[in-house]
């Protein structure tokens, strides 16, 4: 396995799409046809995903977004100068994402497609990863659902992911978001990424968020909680249970 295995990488520039997203919600005034664009600099404590850390500390991750009458383009890299320092200034990945939300009654989705290159890795290769999400309200609570499929690199390599999610804003604008949930992926995904021969469900974990409006800014506090659950990852991987918290600082332009 890789150092920095790639489809981690890929969860974590899907999230962004997601981010991007609710950003461009956020915004008091905008109308259905507007043009919204926005920038955010992340710094997570660690680099996690789908139940795996991908960094051993802090890691710096700016983005940026534009979208209209549903779609969302977004341009996302991240740097690891403490944990690979061998990579210069040179980013660990640069990605750039396609997503477009839709919404039927109380059924939300959103396709998307997120191209991945390693500027400061070369030895993983770049792919296309695509992917939907799709939630359904249930009063304050929403059943959702995530799935992803490499087109390329890892061709067939499968990842899914379904739990409970569910938001608020305040009077104050200020926002609160979390969610629980479970995900796993196919032989494919889990031999090509953890070098493990296995499917089935590979971990379990718990999201949350706030975001806090300034202005034209907004400054977002979160943290994620993950344990792995298969016992062919648990034994394979040194750290079954792994968390991180991280503050990003955005602006809508």
């Amino acid at each position: 396995m890789n150092r920095t295995p790639f489809a981690l990488l890929l969860a974590l520039a899907g999230s962004t799409l997601s981010t991007a997203a609710r950003a461009q919600d956020a915004g008091e005034t905008e109308t259905a046809d507007a043009v919204t664009a926005g920038i955010e600099v992340d710094v997570p404590s660690r680099y996690v995903s789908r139940g795996v850390a991908a960094s051993e500390g802090p890691t710096f991750q700016p983005s940026a977004w534009v979208g209209y009458v549903g779609f969302s383009a977004l341009v996302f890299t991240s740097f690891d100068p403490l944990g690979q320092p061998e990579v210069g200034n040179a980013p660990t990945d640069l990605t750039a994402g396609l997503a477009y939300g839709a919404e039927f009654g109380p059924v939300s989705m959103e396709p998307s497609a997120t191209a991945v290159t390693f500027p400061g890795l070369p030895e993983n290769a770049p792919t296309l990863e695509l992917g939907l999400e799709a939630a359904v309200a249930l009063g304050p609570v929403s059943a959702c659902a995530s799935q992803s499929l490499d087109a390329v690199a890892f061709r067939g390599a499968y990842y899914a992911k379904v739990g409970a999610c569910a938001e608020h804003t305040f009077g104050s604008g200020v926002a609160i978001e979390g969610d629980v949930g479970a995900g796993g992926g196919n032989l494919a995904f889990n031999e090509a990424n953890f070098g493990v021969p296995a499917w089935g469900l590979d971990h379990v974990e718990a999201n949350l968020a706030v975001t806090i409006p300034a202005d034209s800014l907004y400054l977002r506090a979160h943290g994620t909680v993950s344990r792995l659950v298969h016992p062919d990852l648990v034994r394979a991987m040194p750290e079954p249970t792994v968390g991180f918290a991280g503050l990003a600082v955005g602006a809508e332009i």
